[in-house]
């Protein structure tokens, strides 16, 4: 709850004040009575020792965290990534399909390759999509199973989202193609969430509405359970590794909050481990000296 109540108030504004060590103290002193309260704790229990038990983050750290996440949104760039590359915001309401022409798109789910066999119709497109991240690298490809049996295949070295952008790709070609019917194999259950909510506001997606309508796409989403042997499954991963690790331009697609997010909270974690390992070792001396003073060694060193 506190920490709810920090994220709102513009850490991003004053967090430079952690630079003080009397304004981390009072933090500290303050979260000290929830963490005691967690615990179970008495009183007389030390902050940091107290913090830690509670497993919580330590509030000054926690709030770094929270301002550059804010600081992020502000800005729209990351320290973590090149400034050329900027933040996903929402698609903008006149980007999205008029509401009247917005449907939920439904997927089915196919767990081996006998399932997927019973649901594909034939003389129809098949296209497996997928994407793969590598040592840091992000890559993504579709696979097209044609009717007449030839396969054709698309990579493309993404920075982020790859499973979406692969999706959007697949939808391109078929629009660029004039192919109206389709299947689209992905093993992205979230993405396939993403793509069914109308209302989304995620730009890839939006795309995707975008050309299912004004082409008159006429697609079968299909989720399929990943490595159970299904082939244009294993195509495509393979395919989406081999973009991962090519050399070719990455397409420098928006990064969202969550990259962000997720670098800040692993940030923060290294931070307490080391917040934690500093103090711990100060308070460890510091009783080792009082033993030493009470035992009368202190003065044999």
């Amino acid at each position: 709850m506190l920490l709810n109540q920090l994220s709102v108030t513009r850490p991003s504004i004053w967090h430079s004040a952690l630079k003080y060590k009397h304004v981390r103290d009072k933090l500290l002193s303050l979260q000290r009575g929830f963490a005691i309260k967690i615990i179970k704790g008495f009183r007389t229990v030390n902050t940091i020792n107290a913090i830690a038990l509670a497993r919580l983050t330590p509030i000054h750290i926690k709030i770094n965290e929270l301002a550059i996440i804010e600081t992020t949104k502000l800005t729209g760039t990351s320290k973590y990534l090149p400034t050329d590359i900027s933040l996903d915001t929402p698609s903008k309401p006149e980007e999205r399909l008029h509401p009247s022409r917005r449907k939920i798109i439904h997927y089915q789910e196919a767990n081996n390759a006998q399932e997927v066999n019973q649901i594909l119709l034939e003389n129809t497109h098949h296209i497996y999509t997928d994407g793969s991240r590598h040592d840091e690298k992000v890559g993504g490809a579709f696979v097209v199973y044609c009717p007449n049996g030839k396969i054709i295949t698309r990579k493309l070295k993404a920075v982020f989202q790859a499973e979406l952008k692969a999706i959007e790709q697949a939808c391109v070609w078929l629009a660029d193609k004039h192919i109206p019917n389709a299947a689209i194999l992905t093993d992205s259950k979230s993405g396939l969430q993403e793509i069914g909510n109308p209302n989304s506001t995620n730009q890839i997606v939006t795309n995707i509405h975008r050309m299912l309508d004004n082409h008159s796409l006429s697609v079968n989403f299909i989720w399929v359970k990943a490595h159970t042997g299904i082939a244009g499954n294993e195509a495509a991963d393979l395919a989406a590794k081999a973009a991962a690790t090519s050399h070719n331009v990455p397409i420098l697609i928006k990064f969202p909050i969550s990259f962000v997010r997720k670098l800040a909270q692993q940030d923060s974690k290294v931070a307490s481990e080391q917040f934690y390992q500093d103090n711990m070792k100060d308070v460890l001396e510091r009783r080792r000296f009082l033993y030493m003073l009470s035992c009368g060694e202190l003065y044999d060193l």
